[in-house]
Parts: structure tokens; C-alpha cells; sequence
């Protein structure tokens, strides 16, 4: 590497540091944005932030209503703040934008589980219990579901799967 090349290089830093003093305005490009509030939202949740996780994750969505990972995170606050309503339309939304992710299926049958609309949670509980085998919550919500519904011979299937995938539990 030539000195011009690492004069060049030092020169191009120090105009960045310039540039990112405080007062400067940083244009983050398209979706970086979106990312960096979820980034944030994820912090707030795990220092048990509430307010703050469920501020971030809607503005990552508000500026990329794609990101998947932010409706689940928003599903997840909703959930764990008794908003079950709201949750189910986050992690349904998950669902439209990720159809193979397990999780989401999993997270739309627990709700309608506890939601206490059983033949609703079956599909998305097979669904998941189909992307994850060793997911023991869904296979334990599947089993209560059909036993609800009156399918005991199925419940009985779907609670011995789970012990088959997962003997400890």
C-alpha cells in the first residue's frame, strides 16, 4: 500500500468523524433505519423496558413494515403487556411476511389458545410443530387444543410427538 493510499485513507476518516459530530443530521440509508430502532427495541425489551421496546419496534415497522422481526417483537410485548388482541396481529403478520417461520405459527396458535379459540390454533400449532419439532410449547398447546375440541385420539398423537422429539420434557 503507497502513501498517497494510506494519506487518503486518513483523510477520508477524519472527514467522516467530521461529519458525525452531535449536531450533525446522519441520514441512514433506506432500512438501516428501520433496523437500528429495532436494534434499540430489543435493548429496551431485555432491560424490561416496556414502553420504550414496543416505541422502537413500531417506528423499525413504521419505516419498514416488512421487518418481520419487529412484528414479532411487537407480538411479543403485546402479549406479555395482556394485549392478546394486538399480539395475534402482529404475530399473524409475521406469518404473512414469513410463512416458514416457525416461531410466528407458533405464537398465533398460543394466542388464539389463550385467547381460548382452540379451533382456530390447530392449523398454525401444526404448522409449527411441522417447521420445529422440538418446539415443546407447541406441541403441548396442539394437545390441549384437540382435547378441548373433543379430539381426544388426536391429542393424545400430538402429546406423545412432542414427548417423541423431546423425551426430557
Amino acid at each position: 500500500m503507497s502513501i498517497r493510499w494510506v494519506v487518503l485513507a486518513f483523510v477520508a476518516a477524519v472527514a467522516v468523524g467530521a461529519s458525525l459530530t452531535p449536531t450533525a443530521t446522519v441520514r441512514a440509508q433506506p432500512g438501516s433505519e428501520a433496523e437500528t430502532h429495532y436494534r434499540l427495541a430489543l435493548r429496551h425489551k431485555r432491560a424490561g423496558r416496556t414502553a420504550e421496546a414496543l416505541r422502537e419496534a413500531r417506528e423499525a415497522v413504521r419505516l419498514r413494515p416488512q421487518h418481520a422481526p419487529a412484528h414479532l417483537t411487537i407480538g411479543s410485548l403485546e402479549r406479555q403487556s395482556g394485549n392478546l388482541e394486538a399480539a395475534l396481529v402482529a404475530f399473524q403478520r409475521v406469518v404473512e411476511l414469513a410463512p416458514d417461520h416457525g416461531n410466528g405459527h407458533a405464537m398465533v396458535g398460543a394466542v388464539l389458545a389463550r385467547l381460548q379459540r382452540c379451533g382456530e390454533a390447530i392449523a398454525p400449532l401444526r404448522r409449527a410443530t411441522e417447521l420445529d419439532s422440538e418446539d415443546v410449547s407447541s406441541w403441548g398447546n396442539l394437545g390441549a387444543c384437540l382435547r378441548r375440541e373433543g379430539r381426544v385420539e388426536e391429542s393424545i398423537a400430538a402429546y406423545r410427538a412432542g414427548l417423541i422429539h423431546n423425551p426430557a420434557h
